[in-house]
């Protein structure tokens, strides 16, 4: 994400391309949203929850201390302080902002969370051959 205040460059944090593997995410200060905590489901599925706990009215205003403006301090707890988190932003579940997501789509992210929330690496990026000439040149 750019941010137009910083003054330094800021290392930045692509998926597939500035880390390969858990553990060098990990030397990097993620943490895992996939993986349960003791007796505690996965983060990811604890936000799902919190969004489908509390959800927003379908084509109404956004309540007014949801802020979604450009100035907002994009956040994510971790797995210890979202009890608090939740009770601090009732409306800070995922999908964030939204209505929800439908029975079978939560559904859907439930099935892939149970089975590990396994994500494939995509394949390596390849020009085709006419912008790869062009590169050449």
């Amino acid at each position: 994400v750019y941010n137009g205040i910083r003054v330094k460059a800021q290392a930045p944090s692509r998926l597939f391309l500035d880390a390969s593997g858990e553990a060098a995410w990990r030397r990097k200060g993620f943490t895992s949203v996939l993986d349960a905590q003791g007796n505690q489901a996965a983060l990811m599925a604890r936000m799902l929850e919190l969004g489908r706990g509390q959800p927003l009215t379908p084509n109404a205003k956004l309540p007014s201390e949801l802020e979604i403006g450009i100035g907002r301090e994009n956040t994510c707890p971790l797995p210890e302080e979202f009890d608090r988190y939740a009770r601090r932003n009732m409306h800070g579940g995922m999908p964030f902002a939204v209505t929800g997501l439908s029975d079978a789509e939560y559904a859907i992210l439930q099935r892939w969370l149970e089975q590990g929330g396994s994500v494939e690496a995509p394949l390596p990026l390849e020009p085709p051959a006419t912008e790869s000439l062009q590169i050449d040149e």
